[in-house]
């Protein structure tokens, strides 16, 4: 598999919940972890929106540093 990728992991690491949202590199083994569900990971990136942390750049959505 190639490829870098947003995941729910339904098959975490010790420490890990289950249907956690993580990175998955495919050159990097470590996984952030970057929400603890899919839902929590939703609202977040809703309220980034309506908060204007993301722009169009380049046809690509992109957060704002």
């Amino acid at each position: 598999m190639t490829g870098d990728l947003i995941c729910l992991d339904f098959d975490p690491a010790p420490g890990g919940a289950v249907g956690q949202m993580i990175v998955f590199w495919h050159v990097h083994s470590e996984r952030k972890v970057l929400a603890p569900n899919f839902r929590t990971w939703l609202a977040d990136f809703a309220t980034d929106l309506e908060q204007g942390k993301y722009v169009v750049d380049s046809d690509r959505l992109q957060k704002k540093d």
